[in-house]
């Protein structure tokens, strides 16, 4: 499945953390209730994709879950500061929902 975030193309989301690959790139942390109406978290770039969700720090996660968290992760294989100005823009045009 692929969906539009910031006008870029990210590939997900996965709720099955395995399916993800350990690759740079930016991520989002997405939420539903389980009708499929994804709601934004929050976002992150990361050399080493994989790792760095299941090190992660998920307690804003646990915080904003309406039910399901799923990763939604655009591979790109760009410089760091590419990464991070991809994630920043994402970040600014998205609402994270109210716990």
């Amino acid at each position: 499945m692929m969906m539009i975030y910031g006008g870029y193309q990210f590939e997900g989301p996965f709720t099955d953390m395995g399916r993800l690959r350990s690759d740079p790139g930016v991520f989002l942390v997405l939420t539903a209730a389980g009708d499929g109406d994804w709601s934004f978290i929050e976002a992150g770039e990361s050399e080493n994709i994989r790792e760095s969700v299941a090190l992660a720090d998920t307690s804003v996660w646990t915080e904003k879950n309406r039910g399901l968290v799923g990763i939604a992760v655009l591979y790109d294989l760009g410089s760091a500061r590419t990464r991070q100005a991809i994630k920043q823009a994402v970040q600014d045009g998205m609402v994270p929902p109210q716990a």
